[in-house]
């Protein structure tokens, strides 16, 4: 079974400001390799890549993924545009919508929809976060397999930031997720972990999950 989620971020303002800068920074270099794609007529992803791929990473800070991301950008958006031409959709040979069209390159708002990978922005966060979000969703539909590769997922992540609130709050839910799948041994060691970060973090027991450690048996 696929499952698609709808998943609202919600970033610190410093995450959010790192966002609408790389936003604004790959539609940026998205206008500029437009412009040069227009200019010497060169519209397909490999030979469009052998120019600019490199001064997308050097001149606009972008990551290899989000420089890729860029150059498909463009060349799917004149893709559009050349199939438009040839249906008619932009008017006939010689009108001058059509002559407006084939005129002046493509220009990309600041703000326009972008894929991020998260990886490639260099801030995994957002990532980790929605896919803790989606493993919890997953844990009350019943869908434990799913839930638990989504949450080891995120966990790596936040154990790699060394995000222990992250790690904490993830921990727990595992052990959640193995205490009602019947696996009270793993479920006590993870639920154990989470006890131990929440101390760390707050300077005294969780009593919450102190609790659910002490709950689970066998």
């Amino acid at each position: 079974m696929k499952l698609v989620v709808q998943v609202r971020l919600l970033p610190t303002p410093e995450q959010a400001a790192a966002l609408q800068a790389t936003l604004h920074a790959v539609n940026d270099a998205a206008t500029w390799v437009s412009a040069l794609a227009h200019h010497r007529r060169v519209f397909r992803n490999y030979d469009l890549r052998r120019h600019v791929y490199g001064q997308i990473k050097d001149n606009y800070g972008l990551a290899a993924q989000a420089a890729q991301h860029v150059i498909k950008k463009v060349t799917d958006a004149y893709a559009t545009l050349h199939a438009n031409i040839r249906n008619g959709q932009v008017g006939k040979p010689g009108s001058v919508r059509r002559e407006r069209a084939l005129a002046k390159p493509i220009v990309f708002r600041p703000g326009a929809a972008q894929p991020f990978d998260f990886e490639g922005l260099g801030d995994l966060h957002c990532g980790a976060y929605a896919m803790q979000g989606l493993g919890g969703l997953q844990v009350v539909r019943g869908d434990r397999s799913h839930a638990s590769d989504q949450l080891e997922r995120s966990l790596l992540i936040f154990q790699r930031l060394g995000d222990r609130s992250g790690e904490a709050a993830t921990v727990q839910t595992l052990g959640e997720l193995h205490r009602s799948a019947g696996r009270t041994r793993l479920a006590r060691n993870y639920l154990h972990h989470a006890l131990v970060l929440r101390r760390e973090l707050r300077g005294g027991a969780d009593l919450a999950v102190g609790a659910g450690a002490r709950d689970v048996r066998g």
